[in-house]
């Protein structure tokens, strides 16, 4: 089987795993310096190799692989060595190392002060080359801390499906209901409690990191401290800003819609990028320790859990393990907000039309929130560094490959959808899932261009499906006031109070429908089912043709 070389252009070159500078500690059986040994070690049973490479230690080696009953787990960070993986949830170093930071959060106020100051460990360290090119780099550049993100069930099967479950389960919190209210009132809409499988709250740094360290276990080599200036789809090389040419089978742009791919697709299909933003979101992650001192927006983590024995009868749990996602519908904005898993914040985004305050997002955000309920405003005096973002409404490409072929956009680059928006990174993620499972098949050089318009074929239905839904939802949730605002909240409080779901019923709106359906897909299962519909009949119709 031919092995195939691919060339990813990232959107974002510095995305990685700093993993020197000692870590402090708040117990005193505990070094100052609890960091992984300067190789590779297994995350499973902390031996002294990659963790894909774990392998039953019996001289007759079992077939079980990973789930091998005979592998011994064993922490791999210092100062713990229990007998659980370096990502487990329960181990006590790990433990020690949040409730340092949180303190640290409770103390300073600043979520970015506590991170630049205590960097927990790595789940493994990093190749030689990418320490020496990144030498001081604060984990802060490396990862985007201080911005959460929305796993939802399609995205988060993929993973268990790839065994992350563990990994994923250390930094996610899971959630069993989204919550819609008021954003000007603050008074509940419907309350939703079934949301096609597994949604998940993280830190956007944590499902990077988890993504990085599988990528470079698997092999994958990351060039930083380094830019892409300039792709030759004819020769499928890419220059960099060093002046080093690579070259490859496949050049992949997942470089984001400005980066260097998209635009070059959509010189060649004459289709003008659009220019001018038409909204922008703000971002924003406040420590839980913050968050629960303040009377009104501690009642984020007051979560109410809805059961029904007898019907209709509604009983509150304070505290309970539940978690909520909660979703605000206002006059022209809109926002959602949830807990993380991991470390503990409340983040949250909101949308709204383009303002005045690109150079000054913590004003822009603070005028937002005055005109919001209780305990969203509340939140506007925690906050110290948010985010703003642009939002375009981008025209999408006729074609997903160069003229030559061989390079793709995938993600962003491919399907821009709104920043912040909850299919945003479960997108991108599909479009790998799909192109490995394509690949997966390849046995010879001529099959490279078929799998990547097969891809193209699976993926553009799916990504204008979910750019209208996303895009729907946002100006759905941020009706203007009016009639049509009206009998839309009108619509969802009838149904709550009848003790329905809102995922469920002849009158459930289109727009609810359409997210139902998002969510519900499984990416690697339509893949499979080209390849035993198309794929292998076109296989064998080119192996009988070889003389």
């Amino acid at each position: 089987m031919p092995v195939l070389e691919s060339a990813w252009l990232s959107k974002d070159s510095s995305t990685v795993l700093r993993s020197t500078g000692p870590v402090p500690a708040s117990a005193s059986n505990v070094s100052d310096s609890v960091i992984l040994p300067p190789k590779a070690v297994c995350g499973t049973c902390a031996g002294p190799h990659p963790t894909s490479e774990c392998r039953c230690p019996n001289a007759k080696p079992c077939k079980s692989g990973k789930q091998c009953p005979h592998i011994v787990p064993r922490c791999a960070l210092r100062g713990c060595g229990g007998k659980h993986s370096a990502t487990a949830a329960e181990c006590r170093v790990r433990q020690i190392l949040f409730r340092r930071i949180e303190d640290e959060l409770s103390a300073s106020g600043s979520f970015f002060a506590a991170m630049q100051t205590l960097i927990p460990p790595p789940l493994m360290p990093l190749p030689p080359h990418v320490q020496s090119a990144v030498p001081g780099l604060p984990l802060l550049e490396l990862f985007e801390v201080g911005r959460g993100v929305r796993l939802p069930p399609n995205l988060s099967k993929i993973l268990y499906r790839w065994n992350l479950k563990s990994e994923v389960s250390a930094f996610a919190a899971k959630s069993k209901q989204i919550q819609i209210y008021r954003l000007d009132t603050g008074d509940c809409l419907e309350v939703l409690r079934e949301t096609q499988g597994e949604f998940l709250f993280g830190h956007l740094a944590d499902l990077r990191k988890t993504m990085y360290a599988i990528a470079v276990d698997q092999g994958a080599t990351v060039r930083l401290a380094t830019t892409a200036v300039s792709v030759d789809p004819e020769r499928r090389a890419v220059t960099l800003g060093s002046g080093e040419t690579l070259t490859a089978d496949v050049v992949i742009g997942a470089d984001g819609a400005f980066g260097l791919v998209r635009p070059m697709l959509l010189n060649e299909q004459g289709i003008q990028e659009a220019i001018k933003p038409t909204m922008c979101m703000y971002s924003a992650t406040v420590p839980k320790a913050l968050v629960e001192k303040d009377p009104q927006s501690k009642r984020f983590y007051e979560h109410e859990v809805v059961r029904r024995t007898p019907p209709k009868l509604h009983i509150l749990l304070l505290n309970s393990v539940q978690i909520s996602m909660f979703s605000f519908s206002g006059n022209n904005q809109s926002a959602i907000s949830h807990p993380t898993g991991g470390l503990p914040c409340f983040t949250f985004t909101l949308y709204r039309p383009y303002d005045e305050y690109e150079s000054t997002p913590a004003e822009g955000m603070r005028a937002a929130l005055e005109s919001v309920a209780p305990k969203l405003r509340a939140l506007g005096p925690m906050i110290s560094q948010p985010r703003r973002f642009p939002i375009f409404e981008h025209p999408p490409l006729e074609d997903w490959l160069a003229k030559s072929g061989r390079v793709v956009v995938v993600g962003g680059a491919a399907h821009p959808i709104p920043t912040g928006s909850t299919q945003q990174y479960a997108m991108g993620l599909e479009d790998g899932a799909v192109l490995a499972k394509l690949f997966s098949h390849l046995a010879t050089d001529s099959q490279i261009t078929d799998f990547l318009y097969a891809f193209q074929e699976l993926r553009q239905p799916r990504a204008q499906t979910v750019l209208t839904s996303e895009t729907g939802v946002i100006h759905y949730m941020g009706m203007p006031n009016g009639p049509e605002q009206e009998a839309r909240d009108q619509a969802m409080q009838a149904k709550h109070k009848a003790g329905g779901y809102l995922f469920s019923g002849d009158d459930e709106s289109a727009e609810w429908a359409e997210i139902k359906t998002v969510f519900g897909y499984d990416a690697e299962n339509e893949a499979d089912n080209w390849w035993v519909t198309w794929g292998r009949l076109k296989a064998r119709s080119v192996r009988k043709s070889i003389p």
